[in-house]
């Protein structure tokens, strides 16, 4: 594989609808689009205008999000 495939290849972003999202992130799909209209949650794509978009979310952006809340026992969080 040439070094630009190889490049691109890595570069290619991994994009999931919202049951395969609630299950990375262990919820039901109603939660997900729950934390979405209350404008919590991890960000997302839509893809489209009006109630026909199509809702994405990028894997990467997704694990992130899940990195920032974060809670460790005994530790003092964020301004809370």
């Amino acid at each position: 594989m040439s070094h630009q495939a190889n490049t691109a290849r890595k570069q290619e972003r991994r994009f999931m609808n919202e049951e395969e999202t609630a299950a990375v992130i262990r919820t039901s799909r109603k939660s997900l689009q729950n934390m979405r209209y209350r404008g919590e949650g991890p960000p997302y794509h839509k893809l489209g205008a009006g109630q026909k978009a199509r809702v994405v979310y990028d894997y990467d952006e997704v694990m992130a999000w899940m990195d920032r809340n974060k809670v460790v026992p005994g530790k003092p969080q964020g301004g809370k």
